[in-house]
């Protein structure tokens, strides 16, 4: 089985919160409001009057999707002399898992309100009532379920999640003249701060912004524009290598493998959501508010959804994108504007950086974003919970001790209804 280390930081933080109980998750950054089953602003700043930032982003086609994302646990312990697993018992005092519950994102909204999951455990569902824990980095919210006293082999999350999504339109030339404020909102400011996958501390990231900015500050030039140029820095700087996913010896997605972000600045080499990372990082590090966002992509090949082909190159098997988005704040209004930046695009569709006084394509304006279904701000949810084998997207706190299992995800994406009564069509 092919695996990627997450990192031994979550190890770490469970080993010296279990004993504390499962059920209490570490507060989020911002001070988080917990509610049951109820939508929450997470930091929203409350925008009033007209606004520099209005107009500068309009929806094209719109899509209505439901996407289903499985989340199977199974307990492994060993293999036989034929290589087959043999599980043992999973016993469980208690678990808290948790799951992105993200409201908005420049090219999509949540339905809080149809938003469902279940937890199940050896087949049968043990909490289908979940709540929102909002106040994370960037605007994150997580959705949370509990259980105690389980003994089996396996764990289900079947999470249920309506998104309505759009193509961007952007007036990359009005926006030029967007200045920068003086300071930024709360969810903003949270997106300046460094994480242990997006560190914007790294001192090779910081490296970077220095000799491409020739030891200048990047507010020197207006918050468009700086982050039009560090895309284009980071599309040239980074040489793909594969789709970053990860898969087990039978084809089924584990999740995405991710290296350092130090290694991808030093090396100039990373997968495609290497690449992502990086510039979320970059922009980061001169100031600019941004996070990255992971999707599925309903255009992939149906039948291979959820496998993967072993030793193929960008683009084969399981349809996951990340790209980027950053902040343009209205002070005065208090008005926010998230910006989509696809730098994997960018870099798939030329190998040379267009002229920065010309509007770029996926910079902005995204014609493909109503077929992508955005679903996390994060690889990994910014709290302390495991996942095991590759980053996945969920996490799960658990006592008295961390199970040793293996993790699969598969997803499905149908067409939502518009009417009472209409049938679901154009599963993908």
């Amino acid at each position: 089985m092919r695996t990627a280390t997450i990192g031994l930081r979550c190890v770490r933080a469970l080993a010296v919160l279990a004993a504390a109980g499962a059920m209490a998750l570490a507060t989020p950054e911002a001070g988080a409001q917990n509610r049951r089953n109820r939508g929450n602003s997470g930091n929203q700043p409350a925008a009033t009057g007209a606004s520099v930032l209005d107009g500068l982003m309009k929806r094209g086609r719109e899509r209505d999707w439901t996407l289903t994302v499985t989340i199977q646990v199974n307990s492994v312990k060993n293999r036989d002399g034929n290589g087959m697993p043999i599980p043992e018992t999973m016993n469980l005092r208690t678990a808290a898992v948790v799951f992105p519950a993200i409201e908005s994102f420049a090219s999509g909204v949540l339905d809080s309100e149809r938003y469902k999951g279940e937890l199940r455990f050896n087949e049968k569902v043990v909490d289908d009532s979940h709540e929102f824990l909002s106040g994370y980095q960037g605007g994150t919210r997580l959705a949370r379920w509990t259980m105690t006293e389980q003994v089996g082999k396996d764990m289900t999350l079947v999470v249920t999640l309506p998104v309505t999504t759009w193509e961007t339109i952007f007036d990359e030339n009005a926006a030029m003249a967007v200045p920068w404020p003086a300071n930024w909102s709360d969810r903003a400011s949270s997106a300046l701060q460094p994480d242990t996958i997006v560190n914007s501390n790294d001192p090779a990231v910081q490296a970077l912004v220095k000799r491409w900015t020739e030891g200048k500050d990047p507010k020197s030039i207006p918050p468009v524009r700086l982050a039009k140029f560090l895309a284009g820095k980071v599309m040239e700087h980074v040489q793909l290598s594969g789709n970053g996913l990860v898969a087990a010896d039978n084809g089924l997605l584990m999740g995405v493998g991710l290296q350092s972000v130090e290694e991808t600045a030093t090396s100039g080499r990373g997968s495609e959501h290497d690449m992502v990372v990086l510039l979320a990082a970059v922009y980061r590090a001169a100031g600019l508010p941004a996070r990255t966002v992971i999707g599925y992509d309903v255009t992939g090949k149906k039948e291979k959804d959820n496998f993967l082909d072993k030793g193929r190159g960008s683009g084969s098997g399981m349809q996951l994108r990340g790209w980027v988005e950053f902040c343009l704040y209205d002070e005065g209004t208090k008005k926010e504007l998230w910006v989509p930046v696809d730098i994997v695009r960018m870099r798939g569709s030329s190998n040379r950086v267009p002229p920065l006084n010309r509007p770029w394509k996926y910079f902005g304006t995204h014609d493909e974003l109503e077929n992508v279904i955005p679903f996390a701000l994060q690889y990994h949810p910014p709290t302390t919970v495991v996942a095991h084998g590759a980053y996945a997207f969920w996490g799960w706190l658990t006592t008295p001790e961390i199970p040793n299992v293996t993790q699969f995800v598969r997803f499905n994406a149908i067409t939502t209804p518009k009417r009472a009564g209409d049938r679901p069509r154009d599963q993908r």
